[in-house]
């Protein structure tokens, strides 16, 4: 019964893709000054050679998309297409998927969660996107407030920022927003493609598995921006510069078989 099961379940995925399924793995490099990002040791120059220190870094990725030459997609399931990367857990940047066998020239996502996603009902949201996880440990990605998904979330100091009345010269970067509910507001959610080169196109089969290196240059996040004036930001309407500036920072940097 079993060997019939797997059997029809092979079928099934004939008829819809035409194909079988293989591994495929999308591993993020967090860069700065094209070495790996070091969370809380040392500092890097921004492009305005601001010196900056950064200790915490995460982000939503979702709407995964595999693109053929010809523009044929594969959209990742979506109840499966939803992962909350972390530079200071190392497995959570790492994202195992299938995909159909094919040659695919492109990968495409979302930084952030869609509007109809972040309007579901709370139960219908767990995993990481249960709005109360890691609310204890200061890292949710939820505004309780505001009743929204923090997409991408950025924090660390830099001396070219104004010392506050403790003293710290701390900068926070919480940028959400998908477009209001019931009127129109800020949208920060942004689609970001990753363009694979015609001779790195990414080759799926079932007897490899792929592994294919995003890297993310951190400090893209502060290009024309004034440390001095913009240090936190949450959703105003200069944080829409933010999601711009991050959604340019995400590069191929190549492809393994295993």
């Amino acid at each position: 019964m079993k060997s019939l099961t797997f059997l029809s379940l092979q079928i099934i995925m004939l008829l819809l893709y035409g194909s079988t399924t293989a591994q495929v793995t999308l591993q993020f490099d967090h860069r700065a000054e094209g070495k790996k990002l070091v969370l809380n040791t040392g500092t890097y120059k921004t492009s305005a050679n601001d010196p900056v220190s950064i200790s915490l870094l995460q982000y939503y990725i979702s709407n995964i998309q595999f693109i053929k030459g010809n523009g044929d997609k594969y959209t990742v399931p979506k109840a499966s297409s939803f992962f909350l990367i972390k530079e200071n857990i190392d497995s959570s940047k790492t994202i195992v998927l299938k995909v159909p066998d094919g040659v695919y020239s492109a990968i495409t996502f979302l930084v952030g969660i869609d509007s109809l996603t972040s309007t579901l009902g709370i139960e219908e949201r767990t995993g990481v996107l249960d709005p109360g996880k890691d609310m204890a440990a200061s890292e949710s990605m939820y505004w309780t407030w505001n009743s929204g998904y923090i997409f991408f979330k950025m924090e660390g100091s830099s001396p070219a920022i104004p010392a506050d009345k403790t003293g710290f010269r701390e900068f926070e970067y919480h940028i959400g927003g998908y477009g209001g509910y019931n009127s129109p507001t800020i949208n920060n959610i942004r689609r970001v493609t990753i363009e694979l080169p015609a001779a790195g196109a990414l080759r799926v089969r079932s007897n490899k598995t792929a592994v294919v290196h995003i890297r993310f240059d951190v400090l893209s996040v502060f290009d024309r921006l004034d440390l001095k004036q913009h240090h936190h930001l949450m959703l105003t309407p200069a944080s829409t510069q933010i999601a711009d500036n991050y959604a340019t920072g995400f590069q191929y940097g190549g492809t393994q078989y295993q």
